[in-house]
């Protein structure tokens, strides 16, 4: 997580890594195992008008690229496909105390430009350690549905996050 920001405007990054894993029919002879693993990036502006006190509109790009694979029977296919998709949003920051925020966030994207859509929602408390730097604890959920004729991806991934965030 990287945040930029001055004044009503702002700047973030942010990285997350996911994978997944399990086994079915574990000690039979049709056991299989599914597997995805991917990285979802995405850059974003931000700006909060300063008539609407902890509210502002976010909007900007994720990039996805996921790996799928599924061991069977000695066989193990793979295939990944990435794409990179616009999304809007709503931010709102409440802080609670000069060193912790609750912060909401909603958006959308796709609107079938890559993937048809994608939801993401995420509750984030952050620490502020110091001036420049901030510990992110989160839980996120996000929605795609992606269809390129050769990979049909309609997964939601949700889960905790945690991460170091760095503002100027």
């Amino acid at each position: 997580t990287f945040t930029a920001r001055k004044n009503q405007w702002a700047f973030l990054f942010d990285y997350l890594y996911v994978a997944f894993e399990d086994t079915i029919l574990e000690t039979t002879p049709l056991q299989a195992t599914p597997r995805l693993k991917g990285n979802i990036i995405e850059f974003a502006g931000a700006y909060a008008p300063a008539s609407i006190n902890n509210l502002g509109v976010i909007a900007g790009l994720r990039h996805q690229d996921i790996t799928v694979s599924l061991t069977f029977s000695d066989r193990k296919p793979e295939y990944n496909d990435n794409w990179t998709d616009p999304f809007v949003g709503v931010v709102y920051d409440y802080p609670f105390t000069e060193k912790f925020d609750l912060g909401l966030r909603g958006d959308i994207g796709g609107f079938g430009i890559e993937s048809d859509r994608a939801v993401n929602a995420q509750a984030i408390l952050r620490y502020q350690i110091n001036k420049t730097f901030f510990a992110k604890f989160a839980y996120s959920y996000l929605n795609v549905q992606f269809d390129d004729r050769d990979f049909v991806y309609d997964a939601t991934l949700d889960g905790f996050q945690f991460g170091l965030g760095i503002r100027f």
